[in-house]
């Protein structure tokens, strides 16, 4: 069973059953339109992994359709099907990036026909694994580097909380110190453990959490040992001249945090 969905293009119901009828006994998936308009809907809201497309069609045609989709920047591979005699109108279509054509009616078979949508959804499928390992070994480094988050105590339930359940449902490995006791060698024990350990920290930064002493061992504990350090300004302040050339985000973007996260971590693939 194929769960690659097709989408077939053609004012002709007799073209579209045709066609479906091929596609249907391969296992695979199908909706259709009857012209360009509808075309672009069934893009947009389908989102198929290839289409057949008629060029000549009322109210938009193929070409239409094809430079329509290029505008946007969708990448579809896209199979013009035309009729005899208009093959040349189908390979002046390839300059615009259609992977093949097939002509209709005729002597074509239906060996044919699925030998040319196999070859189009090749890259459909590479594509999909490609993106499909990239992020299994995004998610393998995101485990790797835990992020060492260094706060003021009292910016935990306005800033540090919803930081940290945030950064957790996009899959970053987080520590924070907020469920150890502010007492003993052994909550320093494991403060210096997790330094070591974690490979980024991010600073929440605000006017408390600077002047806090343990705050200030925890970063400069990263400074000194180069590793990278995100200054979060969760409240403007001015920060120490020993953070001033490193690169700060604002509290308020926390996708962009988590997007410049992402990047310096693919960096290690």
């Amino acid at each position: 069973m194929n769960d690659e969905l097709i989408l077939v293009v053609d004012d002709s119901i007799e073209v579209r059953r045709w066609v479906i009828d091929i596609l249907v006994q391969q296992g695979f998936a199908t909706c259709t339109a009857t012209n360009g308009v509808e075309a672009l809907h069934q893009v947009k809201t389908a989102k198929p992994d290839l289409m057949l497309l008629d060029l000549q069609m009322p109210r938009m045609g193929g070409i239409e359709v094809i430079d329509r989709l290029k505008d946007v920047g969708v990448e579809l591979p896209i199979i013009v099907m035309t009729s005899h005699g208009s093959e040349a109108i189908a390979v002046d279509v390839f300059r615009k990036g259609v992977k093949d054509y097939i002509i209709k009616g005729g002597d074509v078979t239906p060996d044919a026909i699925l030998s040319i949508i196999e070859r189009g959804l090749a890259e459909v499928r590479l594509r999909r694994e490609n993106e499909r390992l990239r992020r299994q070994l995004l998610s393998e480094v995101l485990e790797r580097n835990p992020i060492f988050i260094s706060y003021s105590r009292d910016d935990w339930d306005k800033f540090v909380n919803p930081l940290v359940n945030y950064l957790t449902q996009e899959g970053f490995k987080v520590w924070v110190d907020q469920h150890l006791l502010q007492v003993g060698d052994d909550w320093m024990d494991k403060i210096n453990e997790s330094l070591a350990d974690c490979t980024y920290m991010i600073l929440c930064v605000s006017p408390r959490a600077l002047a806090s002493t343990y705050v200030k061992f925890e970063y400069r504990y990263f400074f000194h040992q180069q590793k990278p350090l995100i200054p979060l300004i969760c409240e403007s302040t001015p920060l120490p001249a020993e953070l001033l050339n490193l690169q700060n985000l604002p509290y308020h973007d926390l996708p962009k945090l988590a997007k410049f996260l992402k990047t310096m971590m693919s960096k290690r693939l």
